[in-house]
């Protein structure tokens, strides 16, 4: 049983305890008349009769640690209540995440066929015809063919399936190379190297062969893991072919990347205006988060949670998505109730429900190695959480703004994600709550107790929790077993709770403990069940309300530093049989 220990009296115990009723002098002068009387029983054989009228406190419930409301929760409910280790405040939380549009969503919404198709690079091969090397070649690439590429003979874009005024300004191969045609005499060597380039080799790569055949042959340059950054920078391929003296010679016939090159990294420079948009299809996410906690039947009434949509972004284009579209975003009960969702950028004004819209910015990634990360909260949600969401639904529309001159990075496979984020502090009313907690046991004390003539249940909580409630013993065979009574803790008074709730400010926020003492009249058959029980259950019926003349129970602060101790046990009269 959590934080609450119950104390058996052993057999020998209890012995021992009865003994000391006994008075030394009585002893001392059944010793003196032993001593002087030759014949008699030994002290072994004495028979004590049963004590009558006897009063024997046994106690139950020792709380001298205190039970916090964690305490009151199972181990899987645990799981997802945090304390703040700055203010000790107990809140909830709970995530979940949904995709909003992915790259090859935006790809395809800008004209693409496919990411596929956009990843994969090409260019106008610029030799037209074979040509002889008089001196070695040079093919610059520039993101703006126009401006030439200062000292190469050829200047060429690259480009993908996007519109014809998009050029690339970055891309980094997944896979793929750059592959040159050419005929030479054999003992020829040919030469390729490409310079101004990012990759784990640095800043330019060769690679060389000598010719074998006088046939047409292929020479690749491998271009995996290579970035080429086109703004303000010409990276180049140089191609040389020359004989056993270092002279020029030899054909060229054809310079192209092979067919299954793929980028992974692409920035696009716009010419102009673009505009995109696509729809978000209606997903749903499961919020039945608080049902093992809160049953199905209690009233809730939550203060302040925060519920946080957070937006990763790993594209460099920015988003506006509107949640009124295609059935828009709300969240729904099991009875069918639903509670739309607006949003702010700012908390504080979340709460107060100021400036609250359906429609949300997402920013830009600026990097490729960093998702751009936008925060919006859920306005008004203690009104969402009060109906018990067991989901929340969503669909909208995204939209794509661009400018010209702007410079979009894409990453391969990359998808703008949503992440529901839920913090839930313990600052809530609520009624018809059940606990329950419990223990093995072993008094076995029967046999000692021939007959009960009074028992009283003496029962003491001190409570710093803003809970109030009763509580009741179940006594059992065994855990699974047999239920031999059940003990409500009143008083003798229906009425009458037990657990009074620690006192509060209108705010809900506790001021001081309470104390509540009661007496429990108990039946002979009641003592004899606690006493053979094998298994004793502790339940909790509770209920916290900062103000109970409303109808809607008022929330209250509860922190992890709230403790109730309880303080329990039997005053029992009757006839002991002490057996030595």
């Amino acid at each position: 049983m959590n934080n609450l220990s119950i104390v058996f009296f052993a057999l020998n115990f209890l012995k021992m305890y009865i003994q000391k009723l006994f008075s030394r002098a009585g002893l001392l002068a059944l010793a003196v008349a032993m001593i002087f009387t030759s014949c008699g029983p030994d002290i072994n054989e004495l028979v004590i009769p049963p004590l009558e009228n006897y009063k024997i406190g046994i106690p139950l419930i020792n709380g001298n640690s205190g039970v916090g409301f964690r305490d009151l929760l199972s181990e899987e409910d645990l799981e997802d209540l945090q304390t703040d280790p700055v203010t000790g405040d107990l809140y909830f939380t709970f995530e979940d995440s949904f995709d909003i549009a992915s790259t090859n969503d935006l790809v395809q919404a800008f004209g693409s066929a496919s990411e596929d198709d956009f990843f994969s690079i090409d260019f106008p091969d610029p030799i037209p015809t074979e040509i002889p090397f008089l001196t070695p070649i040079s093919v610059g690439f520039s993101a703006d063919v126009s401006g030439g590429c200062e000292g190469a003979n050829y200047c060429i874009p690259l480009g993908n399936d996007i519109q014809d005024d998009v050029t690339i300004s970055y891309l980094r191969f997944e896979r793929g190379g750059l592959q040159v045609d050419y005929r030479a005499t054999p003992g020829d060597k040919v030469v390729l190297s490409i310079s101004g380039i990012e990759s784990d080799q640095g800043t330019s790569i060769t690679v060389s062969e000598t010719v074998t055949s006088f046939s047409t042959s292929t020479i690749t340059l491998p271009l995996t893991n290579v970035a080429l950054s086109l703004m303000g920078n010409t990276p180049t391929l140089s191609i040389s072919i020359t004989d056993a003296d270092g002279d020029p010679t030899g054909f060229i016939s054809g310079v192209q990347l092979t067919p299954t090159n793929t980028a992974d990294r692409v920035k696009l420079l716009f010419g102009s205006q673009q505009t995109a948009s696509l729809d978000i299809p209606m997903e749903e996410i499961d919020t039945d988060y608080l049902s093992d906690v809160f049953p199905e039947d209690a009233q809730i009434n939550f203060k302040s949670p925060t519920v946080q949509f957070r937006f990763n972004n790993p594209i460099g284009a920015g988003i506006s998505i509107d949640l009124s579209e295609n059935g828009g975003i709300y969240g729904e009960n099991k009875s069918g109730v639903r509670a739309p969702l607006n949003f702010n950028s700012d908390s504080t004004d979340a709460i107060e429900g100021t400036s609250c819209s359906q429609l949300i910015n997402v920013n830009p990634a600026t990097s490729f190695d960093e998702v751009e990360v936008t925060n919006v909260f859920a306005c008004e949600t203690a009104d969402l959480l009060n109906i018990r969401p067991v989901k929340i639904a969503y669909a909208g529309e995204a939209s794509y703004n661009l400018q010209s001159g702007d410079e979009v990075l894409f990453s391969k496979g990359a998808e703008v994600k949503a992440y529901f984020a839920a913090r839930i502090p313990l600052y809530l009313g609520f009624t018809d709550m059940a606990f329950e907690s419990g223990s093995t046991v072993d008094f076995d004390l029967t046999s000692e107790i021939q007959s009960i003539n009074s028992a009283i249940l003496r029962s003491e909580v001190t409570n710093g929790l803003p809970i109030e409630g009763t509580l009741k013993l179940t006594t059992k065979t065994s855990e699974n077993g047999t239920v031999t009574s059940e003990i409500f803790i009143n008083g003798g008074n229906d009425n009458n709770k037990l657990i009074l709730a620690a006192e509060t400010s209108a705010d809900g926020i506790v001021t001081g403990p309470s104390t509540n003492y009661l007496e429990t009249d108990l039946t002979e058959d009641q003592v004899r069940a606690i006493l053979n029980a094998g298994y004793v259950d502790i339940s909790f019926e509770l209920a916290a309300d900062a103000d109970p003349s409303t109808a809607t129970p008022e929330p209250v602060q509860i922190t992890a530093d709230q403790k109730m101790t309880i303080e329990m046990g039997i005053l029992l009269e009757g006839t002991i049989d002490i057996d030595f």
